[in-house]
């Protein structure tokens, strides 16, 4: 198992969100629970730059399309 590299930064939050954070982070620090969230975030704009790339190749998925698709993961 590797050890992963950390960098200290330093971010400005609105007061009602971190409020909102510590609520919710349950016994997770801070760096873990920002992490986590950085990490999902980065993760749905790769999605979203696919579903463009997609869109660009084959054209928008119609209303019909997208509700079957939505039906299938559910």
């Amino acid at each position: 198992m590797s050890v992963a590299e950390y960098t200290k930064k330093s971010v400005t939050i609105p007061t009602e969100l971190l409020a909102s954070v510590d609520q919710v982070r349950k016994q997770r620090s801070l760096s873990s629970f920002v992490s986590e969230a950085l990490r999902r975030q980065v993760e749905r704009e790769g999605l979203a730059d696919l579903v463009r790339e997609l869109d660009e190749v084959h054209g928008p998925m119609s209303d019909d399309e997208a509700r079957r698709q939505a039906q299938a993961l559910a």
